[in-house]
């Protein structure tokens, strides 16, 4: 068995083939769970080493020392293991590795770097991609044999269109494989293209420099002899790692002994520690590439909250370290001084789960409603600002600010915006908002959130407007926001703008319904004489009525909540069917009133979309920005 930390480079330059045995799963890595995180993890990265090679060249020429000493202060990313197992074969031919471990991570390096290959190929031409080719194709392959991977079985058809044709054509809902690689094309063509053009070459150079040196793997080679089996079951059955919460546990409990603690070893405990006892704490989540306690979460969001930095997963312990000594350094404060410090937020932290439970007028349906819509990029933000409540920062304007994060994230979520980045940029806001007095923190922070562009956006009216009416929300968005989305305006429509036991139900139990079905060709017919329709609003001088009819299916106005999931025979048929069945379903007034309707049309869907966006954009208000 050999062990190796090996770049991106380094695993595939090689003429190999990983294979994906037929009995692992298919690829299942999600935009929520992972690709987002890796994504921001590379931009990152790139956006470092630019920083660095600015720092190391001046303003001179840019030459090969200075890029090599560049990549070398720039901070490596892990990926991971993955473990490999060699296999027998002619020596001719191409070498083949069983992927026994890690084929997630691996498909997934696979689509990211044929992503920006593709990326740079448009943007420079084919040559300038080469470095990259390399590391996705066998240079002397043939046939399958030509692909660094070969996936299982049931991902094969979707991963050799999403590596031969590129799939941005494709239904990406249909593969989890396309849907990654369309993803990454998007977010590599945004990245590459943002800003002055002259600097596309350089972000070229730097997304290079990143894929093929800045991330590694701790590569696991077998050999052809070994048991994979048992190896698999060491490796992911035996043994505990530490937590960064476990090791910045022992690194206060030292420090605070050797700063002359006269109490014994329990009492030490409670002290510094004892408010993180609660099995609640030790409750995994799944956030980005891992699953993390929420404990080692919090910790992560603390530190970038009173550090004001963008702290970074992997990096919650050493950074603590770090700030620790500062403050002993610069302000005399002892750990037992940061331990109270710790546990006042962490206070702040844990109630921000209760105001759901106990009804809250502002705060529970904020965060009910905000926690799957990007409030944990926010968290360190939203951490100080309600250390301030009562202090500098009262109630109403603390209740003020809420109501525009609410409106802030939502919109983003109807309109799709990436969250890429906008914990960077919410490190910016917090910054400049802690310098201000404790009565302006809120007119600066809305005027903060106003007044950016780009990703980190408070989409606009037209915006929303374009995402509600004209465009395909069900499958773009998830399913979890749509029905935030509908439950609010459930709510709006019972004319209670608080927290309601309604709210409080399990939404998760509520299901998203198509009033028109997405399978409507059977009892839907189209109607007749209808060849052409304008829609000169949007950009469009006309559509036929079947292109109209698709388009506006899967928009919000064509959806509603139900309290019980329909059969498919009932959720497909005609209209008296489907309006029956909405009758069934009492206590929702989004759908009752659809219910009331006599026929369910296109020209329904617009007016009842329009209807829609008019509540949307009075639940969620955006005030004018200053220029």
């Amino acid at each position: 068995m050999k062990v190796d930390i090996v770049t991106f480079r380094q695993l595939f330059q090689q003429d190999v083939q990983y294979q994906v045995p037929i009995f692992q799963r298919e690829y299942v890595w999600t935009l929520e769970d992972q690709w987002e995180a890796l994504w921001e993890d590379i931009q990152s990265a790139a956006e470092e080493y630019l920083t660095r090679l600015g720092e190391v060249n001046g303003d001179g020429e840019v030459d090969d020392s200075d890029r090599a000493k560049a990549q070398r202060l720039t901070r490596r990313h892990f990926m991971g293991a993955v473990v490999l197992q060699q296999k027998q074969g002619n020596i001719a031919d191409t070498q083949k590795c069983d992927v026994i471990d890690g084929q997630q991570r691996i498909t997934t390096v696979q689509l990211v770097l044929n992503a920006a290959k593709s990326v740079i190929s448009r943007a420079l031409g084919a040559r300038a991609a080469n470095n990259l080719e390399q590391l996705v194709v066998n240079r002397f392959g043939e046939g399958a044999d030509q692909f660094k991977l070969w996936p299982a079985l049931s991902d094969r058809d979707a991963y050799l269109y999403a590596m031969t044709e590129g799939s941005e054509g494709s239904d990406s809902t249909a593969s989890g494989i396309c849907a990654a690689h369309n993803y990454f094309l998007d977010r590599i063509q945004e990245w590459v293209n943002s800003g002055l053009d002259a600097r596309v070459q350089e972000k070229v150079h730097a997304l290079e420099t990143t894929l093929l040196g800045l991330f590694e793997f701790v590569a696991i080679e077998l050999g052809v002899d070994d048991d994979a089996n048992i190896i698999f079951e060491v490796l992911n059955a035996r043994g505990t790692p530490l937590s960064h919460a476990d090791l910045i546990k022992n690194y206060m409990l030292y420090a605070a002994e050797k700063e002359g603690y006269q109490g014994g070893s329990d009492e030490l405990y409670k002290e510094i520690w004892g408010g993180f006892a609660d099995a609640w704490w030790n409750k995994e989540l799944r956030q980005g590439l891992v699953v993390r306690s929420q404990l080692d979460i919090f910790l992560n969001y603390y530190l970038s909250s009173v550090s004001a930095k963008n702290v970074r997963s992997h990096r919650v312990h050493p950074e603590f370290v770090e700030y620790a000594k500062s403050r002993k350094q610069h302000a005399g404060d002892s750990i037992r001084v940061i331990a109270d410090e710790l546990n006042r937020y962490s206070r702040i932290y844990h109630s921000w789960y209760e105001y759901e439970q106990n009804g809250h007028p502002v705060f529970g349906r904020f965060f009910r409603r905000c926690w799957k819509c990007g409030l944990g990029v926010m968290s360190p933000l939203m951490l100080w600002l309600f250390a301030q409540r009562d202090q500098t920062l009262s109630e109403e304007e603390l209740i003020r600010i809420v109501g525009h994060i609410e409106s802030f994230l939502v919109r983003r979520a109807i309109c799709r915006i990436n969250a890429g980045g906008l914990n960077k940029v919410n490190i910016e806001h917090l910054r400049k908002v802690s310098g201000v007095e404790g009565k302006e923190i809120a007119g600066t922070l809305v005027e903060l959130l106003a007044n950016y562009r780009g990703n980190g956006r408070w989409p606009t009216d037209d915006e929303v407007e374009q995402a509600v009416l004209n465009q395909p929300i069900y499958g773009r968005v998830a399913a979890y926001n749509i029905r935030t989305i509908l439950t609010a305006l459930e709510e709006r429509k019972r004319k209670q703008d608080t927290y309601s036991q309604f709210v409080a139900d399990d939404l998760g139990k509520r299901t998203v319904e198509h009033i028109m079905p997405k399978a409507w060709h059977a009892n839907w017919p189209l109607p007749d004489n209808t060849d052409t329709y304008s829609k000169n609003r949007y950009g469009m001088s006309s559509e036929t009525a079947l292109t109209r009819r698709n388009r506006l299916v899967n928009t919000l106005g064509n959806l509603t909540l139900l309290t019980g999931k329909l059969n498919s025979h009932t959720s497909n048929g005609p209209w008296h069917v489907k309006r029956k069945a909405f009758r069934e379903h009492p206590g929702l007034h989004i759908t009752q009133d659809v219910a009331k309707l006599e026929e369910w049309s296109e020209d329904a869907i617009e007016k009842r979309g329009q209807e829609m966006l008019h509540e949307i954009l009075q639940i969620w208000p955006r005030p004018t920005p200053n220029h």
